[in-house]
Formats: C-alpha cells, structure tokens, sequence
C-alpha cells in the first residue's frame, strides 16, 4: 500500500518538475510554496541535477527570503 503512496508523489513531483521547468524556460512567473520547493529540490538532488535544485532554491528564496526551511 504504500509502494502506491509513493509513486503517487514520484509521479506528483514529475509532473511539478516539469511545470517548474517550463515556467523557469519561458520566464514565467508562478506561486510554489515552501514545501513545493522543498520538494522540487529535493527532486533534482536526487536526480543529481544540481543547477535544476539551485534555479529552485533561488526562485524559492525569492519567494520566501524569510524561510529558515530554504
């Protein structure tokens, strides 16, 4: 049961990667809240991507200066 629960949020976090991405490449502007970007760095850590978890911690950081979760 929870093999299901977590690709549920693998799939979840893909399909926010790829929003992110877009948004990043049309310089697109959109609201992600402190967890959204937790997770969306996390999600490029993992993957070893790490100009993908800084563009998402910059943005985050934009986003929230005043977050100690960033």
């Amino acid at each position: 049961m929870s093999g299901d629960f977590e690709l549920e949020n693998n799939d979840e976090i893909q399909g926010e990667a790829a929003r992110f991405e877009s948004m990043v490449k049309r310089n697109e502007s959109k609201f992600y809240d402190v967890d959204q970007i937790r997770d969306l760095i996390d999600h490029y850590l993992g993957k070893n991507s790490m100009s993908w978890a800084e563009k998402a911690l910059e943005w985050g950081m934009r986003l929230h200066p005043n977050s100690s979760d960033l």
